[in-house]
């Protein structure tokens, strides 16, 4: 799916820019390429950069952008015959698409800045033991060797050195003073969450999780998978135990990932439980303007998708969790009516409780009745 509420850009924080000691000219043209499945289209993305690195243009992100995560969210919406199942709804994954990245990526990467700065202690955060600190540095590693290969004019390697060229930071991974989930959160858009095994249980050891969603990462931290997932409906009844199952059998080389969703009038990405209301300036003009109605849905509701993925790391044995947050105004399913249909059928197959998990509780009669008026004007035409 694509990003199509774009983030307003954030000062850089006093980011450092490298000096152009490689060529004449500062690289103007940076790719970002969207990872679409090779059945699919593979679009690419671009960047022109000043030459302090301030992006200066950036292309529309249309729908056809990262197809294979709104290809997952389509087939999600099952017909309105079929009974709601909580399952698992996992995808093999080819090794090329573990990260995405796409024309949101510097926009995400100054917020992510912001954040380290302003709530490092909510985002970022490692239970004290030796398997977290292994897990987090082999997740590095792990990046270090993949973003340079799969993205060769965003990254480069050099020794032990690693440069984001679209951010203009470089880092030295011999460093033993570099935090290792700190500098990934620099490197994607993804959050990392690390999970691995401690005293024989498998726990939530380590994670970076700026762009959260309705929990806190201090109450998720040091817990097990029941724990963690103990808010989701029906998930200790239906999918706990092949959960449990799933993870045990994750082997390393055969990651997986699935796609999650829900609706919101909070268009921000970092919108923790305690904190909901937290926004950006330019966000103000979406909040505070009466109840969402059928008539506002369309401009006021955000359809909030997260891609995840499943790696297990070759060393350690954890497992590398990965969250990839994409936000759409339910206004675009205006030009794809079908999808409308679809999206109005899920909602009204989910029982109660998992339409409330999905933030349907307070908005989910303004929205059904919003996508059923795209259904009537479709017919009409």
């Amino acid at each position: 799916m694509a990003i199509l509420l774009p983030v307003p850009v954030a000062p850089a924080y006093g980011s450092q820019l490298l000096p152009d000691t490689r060529c004449s000219k500062r690289r103007r043209i940076l790719e970002t390429a969207a990872t679409a499945s090779r059945a699919q289209l593979d679009t690419e993305a671009t960047f022109i950069l000043d030459g302090q690195g301030r992006k200066i243009s950036s292309p529309a992100v249309d729908w056809q952008t990262n197809s294979r995560t709104y290809a997952a969210f389509a087939k999600s919406q099952k017909p309105a015959s079929a009974p709601f199942k909580l399952t698992m709804g996992l995808e093999p994954l080819h090794r090329d698409d573990w990260m995405e990245i796409d024309a949101a990526y510097h926009e995400e990467m100054l917020y992510k800045q912001q954040l380290l700065k302003t709530r490092r202690k909510q985002i970022l955060g490692a239970v004290d033991c030796a398997e977290a600190q292994a897990a987090c540095r082999e997740t590095l590693e792990e990046l270090a060797r993949f973003l340079p290969q799969r993205f060769p004019r965003m990254f480069e390697a050099s020794g032990s050195c690693l440069t984001n060229l679209v951010m203009g930071q470089k880092w030295d991974l011999a460093d033993p003073c570099l935090n290792p989930l700190e500098v990934c959160s620099q490197l994607v858009q993804e959050d990392l969450c690390l999970m691995a095994k401690v005293d024989g249980k498998l726990r939530f050891v380590a994670g970076v999780v700026a762009f959260i969603n309705s929990w806190t990462l201090a109450e998720k931290l040091g817990t097990d998978m029941d724990r963690i997932h103990a808010p989701v409906p029906q998930y200790a009844s239906d999918i706990s135990r092949p959960t449990s199952s799933f993870m045990d059998r994750l082997t390393v080389g055969r990651p997986f990932w699935r796609v999650n969703w829900g609706m919101s009038d909070n268009p921000d990405l970092f919108k923790p439980e305690d904190e909901a209301l937290r926004l950006k300036p330019d966000d103000e003009r979406q909040w505070h303007q009466g109840p969402v109605t059928v008539e506002n849905a369309g401009e006021r509701l955000i359809i909030r998708s997260e891609r995840e993925t499943l790696t297990r790391l070759p060393k350690t044995q954890a497992i590398l969790f990965t969250i990839r947050t994409y936000r759409r105004p339910l206004s675009d399913l205006a030009a794809h009516p079908e999808q409308a249909l679809k999206l109005a059928a899920a909602i009204r197959a989910l029982p109660p409780d998992v339409r409330d998990y999905k933030g349907l509780k307070a908005v989910g009669k303004a929205a059904l009745g919003y996508l059923d008026h795209l259904q009537e004007r479709q017919y009409c035409h």
